[in-house]
């Protein structure tokens, strides 16, 4: 059963970035609402589709199976992924790579011929995948290497430019070395960004002895190695040759940022291998290694009883303009520990101690102060937020706070003060504040604070924000069912999901769970619970009243945008049990929350679905299952104009004829890029995975959807009353050429700069044009 469709809604305009307050993007919205009326109201998008991947007898068996999947997005649509490399009965030979590039697919484009493909199996094994695709197609992954035997013997890392396909992976000196089967090497890509790939390679010695690693940079022309420290700290003389390395590469110590910075912690070593020197961290600013970059001298290194030097600096955060934030240790001159202190390092500058310091943050140690800081997060302007412990002066615990350094100050705490996050112990004043560190970079630092009872107990905690230089919270949900008396203090417990977006567990009078409710906080007031409420979405157990609401999470956080948040609500049969759940859509702008339900069983109520993405204009993708039934999944699109279709409905001529029997999903929620920017209050493109026609049902294609242009395109207002065309439709072209819209692309370029003072010429000529 399908969503009855809106008899008349407004066509989604960009919302006005430059008012930051929700309740003026309404009203905005309002205004834009009110000039266009009913007649914004559109039609379900249709789409032209394209089956991805790469085809022929070595991608498909004997049985008629292939199977290719999406890998990397771009964010204009462009599409790597792998396609399984099979034999006629089914056996899997590797994979290949592949990019769609807009119009076709190329590939494999993975490293072949040689070491690359296993000689002793037929048909060839041979394994490449991508690693990540930019804007320009260019595609950066990794080979499997194999030796005569056809043993591995290792991996590199290769480029794809658009048209060919090099190794970008250090192998001089080092970096290859002779194994039993073939020469061995090991390089693999970390990040890729705007063309220029960072990794790793491994180094040996022609015995095959382990000589650690090195950070490599690949340009665009030539790879530069090593980007990390050299020299006596950072080498190690040995009978095979010298050793350095890495440190936690594979585990966020390798950073890259969009302007071409990267950072890392090298391994400081000694010339006995078992003794422990700590490390120090670096940036390569693109042409030179700066470091290092950490806080070094008096307390913050030491003598080891050994005799040599010790400190390590780690930790390491990056925002996208390469200013980089981390972590010290502090050493007493007698080799005993004194914490840690958090550092920035700007412009070739590290400034610190940044966190907090003096009583209570530090206790005395053999005459020296203890004290624990910590970064945990830093935004794109360069703030960086972090927690530091408090002491006693003996030395007590005495809980944390929430810091914030930025412009050269420390501010703090900014967490929750006073009663009830504060009780007096015999030690002194404690309070938990800590920092939520998944906080996207365009939001403000937010955190939780600890809620104590008189006697020191805990109550639960609260969510708080701090906003234009001061704290506000608790902004999560209070009161009713999301408190219960704990020996007389109201206990409640909050979580955090990033952009001012959090949940509130419910109780009963007793303090048993009832579920959760999602919340949202606009910078003023909190608005919840924003998912679905009433009806199959609780259940009333007499005493309290269960319903469970739930953000969709993803790599990075909450799945949302600045305009809309979507979520999902557990659904409860009569007798209380779950029987599934529905999606929702929660309009900033308009403070209403819209269910999402394609489909559920008539008898049981039963309904399974999943979403995956939402754009800023309200267009929602993910999959569900027809009738509430396990058989295999359906893809679908949301939008506020035209509500919920099953994909495959929008397809021109119907996927039959296009040559699939269905569109199971779309592109994993972990793809940035999958669902393209709005077309008129619609999705551009759409890219996920779907089951071929013809081919059995282990067979998995990779398709885009590509929206049909309107039938009149300078009709922008898509309105039906004559005149067809007015200037209603100046505006809207307007609107979406401010807006980035891709709509406003009128002459369909292609370049670095798609929108050009050309789109508003080719619109013009167009609209005199006229209407068919």
């Amino acid at each position: 059963m399908a969503l009855a469709l809106p008899s008349c809604s407004t066509k989604q305009w960009p919302s006005p970035r430059a008012s930051s307050s929700p309740k003026h993007r309404a009203a905005a919205s309002a205004l834009l609402a009110a000039a266009c009326g009913c007649a914004c109201a559109q039609e379900s998008p249709v789409y032209v589709i394209n089956r991805l991947g790469l085809v022929g007898p070595e991608y498909q068996a004997g049985t008629g199976r292939t199977r290719s999947l999406p890998s990397t997005t771009s964010a204009n649509g462009l599409v790597a992924g792998t396609s399984n490399r099979l034999s006629d009965t089914e056996q899997f030979y590797g994979n290949d790579a592949w990019l769609f590039n807009g119009s076709t697919t190329i590939g494999p484009i993975n490293l072949t011929g040689g070491d690359y493909e296993n000689p002793l199996t037929t048909p060839i094994y041979r394994a490449g995948w991508p690693i990540a695709v930019d804007e320009a197609g260019r595609v950066a992954g990794a080979s499997l290497r194999f030796g005569w035997a056809g043993e591995n013997i290792g991996h590199d890392a290769w480029l794809f430019d658009g048209a060919d396909t090099r190794r970008i992976n250090p192998i001089d000196g080092d970096y290859q070395w002779p194994g039993v089967n073939g020469v061995e090497r090991r390089g693999g890509v970390r990040w890729f960004r705007n063309g220029l790939a960072v990794g790793t390679a491994d180094r040996k010695s022609q015995s095959g002895a382990l000589l650690g690693s090195d950070a490599f940079l690949f340009n665009g022309s030539q790879t530069i190695v090593p980007l990390n420290l050299r020299g006596p700290e950072y080498e190690q003389d040995s009978p095979n040759g010298v050793y350095r390395s890495l440190v936690n590469a594979a585990f966020g110590d390798l950073l890259l940022s969009r302007s071409g910075i990267v950072a890392g912690v090298s391994l400081r070593t000694l010339p006995n291998p078992s003794q422990d020197a700590g490390s120090d961290a670096w940036v390569f600013n693109g042409t030179t290694t700066i470091g290092p970059i950490n806080l070094t001298g008096q307390g913050y290194q030491t003598r080891a009883p050994e005799g040599h030097i010790f400190r390590r600096g780690e930790r390491l955060l990056m925002n996208d303009s390469g200013v980089v934030a981390g972590l010290s240790w502090r050493f007493h001159p007698n080799w005993a520990p004194l914490g840690s202190d958090a550092w920035v390092h700007r412009n070739g500058v590290t400034t610190g101690p940044i966190n907090l310091v003096g009583p209570p943050y530090e206790r005395d140690s053999n005459g020296l102060p203890f004290r624990v800081g910590e970064a945990r997060r830093i935004d794109n302007a360069g703030a960086v937020t972090g927690s530091s412990s408090r002491f006693s002066p003996s030395g007590a615990d005495l809980g944390s706070d929430v810091w914030m350094h930025h412009d050269g100050v420390t501010a703090g705490p900014l967490n929750l003060v006073g009663s009830p996050y504060e009780f007096q112990s015999i030690d002194g004043l404690v309070r938990r504040g800590q920092a939520y560190a998944l906080q996207p970079p365009t939001h403000p630092p937010c955190g939780y604070s600890t809620r104590f009872a008189p006697d020191g107990t805990t109550a639960g905690r609260d969510c708080w924000v701090f906003r234009a230089g001061s704290t506000v919270g608790p902004v999560n949900l209070t009161g009713g069912p999301y408190e219960w008396s704990s020996a007389g203090t109201p206990f409640r417990h909050s979580e955090w999901h990033g952009g001012g977006r959090g949940t509130s567990t419910r109780y009963s009078a007793s303090g048993a769970t009832m579920g959760q409710d999602c919340w949202f906080f606009d910078g003023e007031v909190t608005h919840g619970p924003i998912n679905l409420t009433g009806g199959v979405y609780e259940f009333d157990h007499g005493t309290a009243v269960q319903r469970s609401g739930q953000f969709i999470l993803n790599a990075t956080g909450i799945i949302a945008t600045e305009n809309f948040i979507v979520g999902h609500s557990v659904r409860y049969s009569r007798t209380g049990a779950h029987n599934g759940y529905a999606a929702w859509v929660y309009s900033i702008a308009t403070g209403t929350t819209t269910e999402l339900l394609p489909s559920f069983n008539p008898s049981t109520l039963y309904a399974t679905v999943q979403i995956t993405s939402v754009t800023e204009t309200g267009v929602v993708l993910g999959t569900y299952y027809q009738n509430g039934s396990s058989s295999a999944p359906r893809a679908f699109i949301w939008t506020p104009h035209a509500g919920v279709h099953d994909l495959g409905a929008t397809v021109s001529g119907g996927l039959t004829q296009a040559g699939w029997q269905q569109l199971s999903a779309v592109a994993d929620q972990y793809l940035p890029g999958a669902i393209g920017t709005a077309l008129g209050g619609s999705a551009q493109f759409v890219i996920g995975t779907g089951q071929p026609l013809g081919e059995p049902s282990s067979s998995s294609g990779v398709y885009r959807l590509t929206a049909l242009p309107p039938a009149c395109y300078p009709n922008c207002d898509a309105s039906t009353a004559t005149p067809i065309l007015s200037a209603n439709d100046f505006q809207c072209f307007l609107s979406r050429f401010a807006a980035q819209d891709p709509y406003a692309n009128c002459d369909g370029s292609t370049g670095s700069l798609i929108l050009t003072a050309n789109d508003f010429l080719c619109f013009l000529t167009a609209f005199a044009r006229g209407c068919p």
